[in-house]
């Protein structure tokens, strides 16, 4: 379970959202509402105050003082702009997660399997399509054992076959 009472002002914006969830929950509204905002305040890369606690963890409880750091959150966040390492290899980025992630088994061929990214393993990500560069975002961040996968229109320049 996701709860999270979170308040972020930034610039123009003073976003102030409370929620509980279980399951999918999908955030939608129109431009500018703070939704990719909402996302990087629960993802811990945008300070914020309030309080989220993932199933029975803080990782943010500002009246306390308590801001768990975004490595230790355990949260993917899979943004439309795929955010891999410019100086790894596509095997590199995914083995990267896994071993900063939570030090659970991942299956990796199920992943690269479903993902279809095993032609890719061996290539630069400068090197990578933007549909391709998508792909391996998404392996890269479940790769980590994610408990929370949080998706920013990550497949806005996904391929269609």
């Amino acid at each position: 379970m996701l709860r999270a009472e979170v308040r972020v002002s930034l610039g123009a914006l003073d976003l102030d959202v409370a929620f509980e969830t279980r399951s999918t929950t999908a955030v939608v509204g129109p431009n500018g509402a703070g939704k990719t905002t909402l996302l990087r305040a629960l993802v811990g890369a945008l300070p914020a105050s309030g309080s989220i606690v993932l199933d029975d963890r803080t990782l943010l409880d500002s009246a306390r003082g308590t801001s768990v750091p975004i490595e230790r959150r355990r949260i993917a966040f899979a943004t439309q702009r795929p955010l891999l390492f410019p100086h790894l290899d596509v095997r590199g980025n995914v083995e990267f997660a896994r071993r900063h992630g939570a030090g659970r088994t991942t299956d990796l061929d199920l992943l690269v399997e479903t993902f279809e990214v095993g032609s890719l393993l061996g290539r630069r990500v400068g090197a990578l399509w933007a549909g391709e560069a998508q792909r391996v975002a998404l392996v890269r961040a479940l790769a980590s054992s994610p408990r929370v996968v949080l998706l920013d229109e990550p497949f806005a320049a996904a391929d269609v076959d």
